[in-house]
């Protein structure tokens, strides 16, 4: 796996932190975890083991990760949800 980060240039870090978290930690849980319900063969089954997994990956990122983030002086940008 590999992502990009698209810029003309990054002139600090703290810019290329804001554009890298908390999306970085999305990837790396993407390439570094092989969920169960990606071997599923019900459909049924594997949204809901796939919906399970998310609210714990959403809970880890916003209630540890974020604080970690901003106690190593990280700072991130949190997009708002939007419909499109």
């Amino acid at each position: 796996m590999q992502t990009e980060l698209w810029t003309v240039i990054i002139r600090d870090v703290t810019i290329a932190h804001s554009q890298l978290f908390p999306r970085l930690i999305a990837f790396a849980e993407r390439a570094w975890h092989k969920s169960k319900w990606e071997q599923e063969s019900d459909c049924y089954t594997a949204k809901l083991m796939r919906n399970r997994d998310w609210d714990e990956f959403s809970n880890a990122v916003g209630y540890r990760e974020l604080a970690r983030l901003r106690k190593r002086g990280i700072r991130y940008i949190l997009t708002p949800p939007s419909m499109k």
